[in-house]
């Protein structure tokens, strides 16, 4: 847990927020192939508001799958992770 505090806390510093690699901020969506990370990744993307405010890392265990790979067309990044405290730092590394 202290590593995942840690991570957030990085994330939400000036220098992350400032950064040249991005100028959006990012949203890290937990599940995002199931029916409620699918629904918050999907409302980012069709609206044109949030989506021009917000990269989308979706986050799922099979990038391999449909739902995922239609994410992806829309504009979602599809990152591969087996959801456990000692595999969130590619999920999170922004």
């Amino acid at each position: 847990m202290p590593f995942l505090i840690s991570r957030l806390r990085s994330l939400t510093s000036k220098r992350f927020f400032t950064s040249q690699k991005m100028s959006k901020k990012v949203i890290v969506v937990f599940g995002a192939t199931g029916k409620q990370g699918g629904s918050v990744v999907d409302s980012i993307l069709s609206d044109s508001t949030a989506s021009g405010k917000f990269h989308v890392k979706a986050v799922t265990r099979d990038v391999n799958k449909e739902s995922a790979k239609g994410l992806a067309a829309k504009g979602a990044e599809i990152v591969p992770v087996l959801i456990s405290l000692t595999r969130l730092g590619p999920a999170l590394d922004c």
